[in-house]
């Protein structure tokens, strides 16, 4: 039996380190091999550690524990889809068991870094019900965990933040990616998300970009015989070419296209990257180059004899061929927008203006209308990007709005006179507390409404404001 594991095993490492290094497909045994092999050498993150902890002091076993080991499996299921780049600041309310989830197209060519951050201030409560508390929560801590989604859709862990750095992650092929950020049980604070999109090469020619470029991939050649494999970068000759990446000069050669080109081995995306029509080359087969080392000077040689000096820079896939270099150099949209919406709200209750809004999976008007909510609808904004809240609906549900369609919850909409008993409920959810039982003829403010049930405000046995939940009237 021993024999047979040890086999096992050898077959499992074999076949790992073969599709590492080859990206060849192999049968979907040997692929289930090496992805078991895989999770051997997986570090247990530190939110595994975390919840290890919890399950050891029994405490998954409580309400809250099990709420919040429900809100981190919900959040890898249930997730918004953002776009790069990407700015968000948000809040975790105390008496809301939160995880949150971000899921991001990376197309082939970027580097997906994503930060986690947190505020001086970490105090979650509006500004108008802090009274002029200052001081920061230093023990709020959270966990940021990045997953890659795979073909049948589940996610595979493939990074995690230690000691609040940045999560960086780099794509040849387009990648779907979904972060999740969750805080230690029962703990409030508030957070900053940056995602950016960052290209995996350095420009190729010294000091020009994207303005500089004269021709795109999939131009027309020829006549149309053929179609242009790469991107062209105007520049007066004798300009300075320059490495995009760290390599391995591998060909320093003529061709009957190209004229005086270079190959270079990229050895930090196992790509190949292809310089040509060069003035003068100026390094040999076989020399190590770092990013930016000058490789040769721009000309117009071989068929661009009739053109202008530029380079033609392409880059290919080892064993799939040419793409299209230009997402792999641009810069151009790597920086997030601003956060424009107002955050002093945050965690609060607040209410919708127009008769109907959209209420959205992702925060653009493009997006399709995951449901329409009727004016006076109550939620409660969680985060801001750019001019729109992240929200929860009072049954958990989350998605996006315009932040100029919400208003705060603050003045009553209508005043009710009660004809029966009613229980007031501190959240609509199956485990929540009832605050008071109300009775015949007590009258209360209306603040909003949600699902047949409204939001009310009215005063204890001690005269203190109270806000809760109770059926609507109709």
């Amino acid at each position: 039996m021993l024999k047979l594991l040890k086999i096992f095993c050898l077959v499992g490492l074999l076949a790992f380190a073969l599709i590492r290094c080859t990206n060849v497909s192999f049968p979907k045994v040997f692929q289930s091999a090496s992805d078991s092999v895989e999770k051997l050498f997986v570090p247990a993150s530190p939110r595994d550690t975390y919840e290890k902890g919890l399950r050891r002091a029994k405490l998954d076993k409580t309400t809250a524990g099990q709420a919040w080991l429900d809100a981190g499996e919900r959040a890898l299921n249930d997730s918004l889809v953002v776009g790069l780049p990407f700015r968000e600041t948000g809040v975790f309310p105390l008496e809301i068991p939160l995880a949150y989830s971000y899921r991001v197209n990376v197309p082939a060519g970027r580097r997906l870094v994503a930060r986690v951050s947190v505020p001086k201030r970490t105090d979650t409560r509006p500004l108008d019900a802090r009274r002029g508390e200052t001081k920061p929560d230093t023990t709020f801590r959270m966990f940021v965990d990045l997953f890659e989604l795979k073909d049948n859709g589940k996610p595979k862990r493939v990074s995690f933040a230690q000691n609040g750095e940045a999560i960086s992650r780099e794509s040849t092929e387009e990648t779907t990616f979904l972060l999740r950020v969750q805080p230690q049980l029962q703990q409030r604070g508030q957070f900053m998300i940056t995602l950016e999109n960052q290209p995996l090469l350095s420009f190729p020619v010294a000091g020009k970009k994207y303005e500089n470029l004269i021709s795109f991939w999939g131009a027309a050649r020829d006549g149309g015989q053929r179609l242009h494999e790469g991107i062209d970068v105007a520049a007066p000759r004798g300009t300075p070419v320059v490495a995009a990446a760290d390599g391995i000069v591998s060909q320093v050669t003529t061709n009957r296209l190209g004229g005086l080109v270079i190959y270079q081995q990229d050895t930090e995306h196992d790509l190949t990257l292809y310089y040509a029509h060069l003035d003068r080359q100026l390094t040999t087969p076989g020399q190590r180059v770092k990013r930016g080392d000058t490789l040769g000077l721009v000309g117009n040689t071989g068929n661009a004899v009739t053109t202008g000096p530029h380079l033609h820079f392409g880059v290919y896939q080892n064993f799939r061929g040419a793409t299209d270099p230009l997402p792999y150099v641009d810069t151009r949209g790597s920086v997030p927008a601003p956060v424009t919406a107002n955050t002093t709200r945050l965690g609060g209750w607040m209410r919708t203006l127009p008769s109907w809004i959209a209420f959205r999976k992702s925060p653009r008007t493009s997006a399709s209308a995951a449901l329409s909510l009727p004016k006076n609808t109550v939620l409660r904004p969680l985060a801001a990007t750019q001019n729109w809240y992240r929200v929860a609906l009072p049954d958990g549900t989350q998605g996006y709005l315009q932040a100029a369609q919400v208003q705060h919850v603050g003045q009553r909409i209508s005043k009710r006179t009660l004809t029966s008993t009613q229980p007031l409920l501190a959240a609509l959810t199956p485990q929540t507390d009832t605050l008071d039982v109300l009775t015949v003829n007590e009258r209360v403010n209306v603040l909003g409404q949600f699902g047949g049930y409204q939001l009310v405000e009215t005063p204890d046995r001690n005269g203190r404001l109270m806000t809760g939940w109770m059926r609507d009237g109709k």
